[in-house]
């Protein structure tokens, strides 16, 4: 355990001189005055070395997952690992079971259909006299947003589920070498390609998805739209088939793929008392899912691990209101709480999850100082290497281990910066900017950068 003074009250002291005391001066940029928020605190002397707004509540986005990665922490082992079942009810005999077959979740967020394959391929059964049942029950209740904006078919809107396949995605693959041509990991539709190649495009738009069209006409999948030659290869992600068509989609998949014949429908029914179990499958450890987590931003883990400190630690009679219960009481007991903060998905998809750096910088300090910090610090991005800073920041490289985060008017980064003499905990957040476009999101990575430069 690293020492670990009473940081909250030399916090409480600091704050009201901090524009005359640090150690390091950076120009606030023209117009951002009212914007940016900013605090680096110097873990091995207890020292705030930069502060400028720091009690400011702003907006974080997904710098909200390092405070669910903080409290999950706290509450499960990190070797903790979801777990698939295959249970029945009936008799088995000569590889035909007559029965009923249940695929059992447990909210596993990693689960692919091809774990799905290797789960049924271990009960070695070729034939079901009966239906195949699919229990998600796990989580009954979901996670709240407030985006800015919802465009349709939006990956981020996938919301947890209990039998969660392959993220529950939709994924396209475009070929433009010879004629346009769309593959996709949707078995049973159809797909009824109206692509153009439109010559005076040069480059294929960053914002692609925004170019084409969607609709789903039964098992049909129509889309359209003008693109790039250049395209080629490119792949398009969407939320398109509902949760409980995308699971009956890809159990059917992995049905055919072993040869598996039933006489009965795939529905959705809990398993009940008396099932038994025939396989299961562990996803991999909580510690890998936070490291995947944080290093991409996935939106679908964090409100997959909100949700998991219901059925993990509780009754789990209303799964996101016994979780809000525990992250809230958390985050109050630990000073990390303020009267502008409403806990919606625990990602920081949401207009509401509202924290000030002297917040984030607490949670920091206290994730410093505990048992699970390897994990903590390991999930985070390391500067011009992996993950969503693989290409910012480059010249600080392993100094630097930052969680980003983005929404359209929102960018921020929150962790640790370490030099050959000092560890700092440090928080930047700028708020009511246009990360849509090139100009502010500059300004404030060169303002960023300034900071972390004085620091070496």
């Amino acid at each position: 355990m690293k020492n670990l003074m009473n940081y909250k009250l030399l916090l409480i002291i600091l704050i009201g001189i901090y524009h005359s005391c640090f150690a390091i001066e950076v120009t606030i940029p023209k117009g951002y005055k009212d914007k940016l928020s900013a605090i680096i605190f110097n873990l091995d002397t207890n020292k705030i070395e930069y502060s400028y707004n720091p009690d400011v509540p702003r907006l974080i986005a997904s710098n909200m997952k390092l405070l669910t990665t903080q409290v999950v922490l706290n509450n499960i082992p990190s070797d903790y690992r979801y777990v698939t079942q295959i249970q029945y009810t009936g008799k088995i005999t000569n590889n035909t079971l007559t029965g009923d077959l249940y695929i059992v979740g447990s909210g596993d967020p990693t689960l692919s259909r091809n774990n799905l394959v290797k789960l049924l391929n271990q009960v070695k059964i070729k034939h079901i006299i009966g239906n195949i049942y699919i229990d998600n029950s796990v989580f009954n209740s979901y996670p709240k947003y407030s985006m800015l904006k919802e465009e349709q078919y939006d990956p981020d809107t996938v919301l947890p589920d209990g039998l969660m396949i392959d993220e529950h995605l939709s994924k396209f693959t475009l070929h433009t070498k010879n004629s346009i041509n769309v593959t996709s990991n949707l078995y049973g539709y159809k797909i009824d390609n109206k692509l153009i190649i439109n010559p005076k495009l040069k480059y294929c738009s960053h914002n692609i998805n925004n170019d084409i069209n969607l609709v789903v006409s039964g098992n049909t999948i129509i889309i359209s739209g003008e693109i790039a030659k250049q395209c080629d290869n490119h792949h398009l992600i969407y939320n398109l088939l509902p949760a409980d068509k995308y699971n009956i989609m890809a159990i059917k998949y992995a049905l055919n793929q072993l040869n598996i014949g039933y006489t009965g429908n795939i529905e959705y029914k809990k398993t009940p008392a008396n099932s038994m179990l025939l396989s299961s499958i562990k996803s991999v450890k909580l510690s890998k899912i936070i490291n995947k987590m944080n290093k991409t931003s996935n939106n679908l883990y964090a409100e997959t691990l909100l949700l998991t400190l219901s059925s993990y630690l509780t009754d789990n009679t209303n799964s996101y209101a016994n979780a809000k219960y525990i992250y809230e009481s958390y985050i109050k007991n630990n000073d990390i709480y303020n009267t502008e903060f409403k806990l919606e998905n625990g990602a920081g998809l949401s207009r509401v999850e509202k924290l000030s750096a002297l917040n984030l910088l607490n949670m920091l300090i206290i994730a410093y100082n505990s048992d699970t910090f390897q994990v903590f610090f390991d999930s985070l991005p390391i500067a011009g290497q992996d993950g969503t800073l693989i290409k910012r920041f480059i010249k600080l490289g392993k100094k630097v281990r930052f969680k980003t985060g983005t929404l359209n008017d929102v960018s921020s980064y929150s962790g640790y910066f370490y030099t050959k003499k000092y560890h700092y905990a440090v928080v930047f957040t700028a708020n009511s900017i246009d990360t849509t476009h090139n100009k502010d999101p500059k300004i404030f990575n060169l303002w960023v950068n300034n900071l972390l430069n004085k620091l070496n």
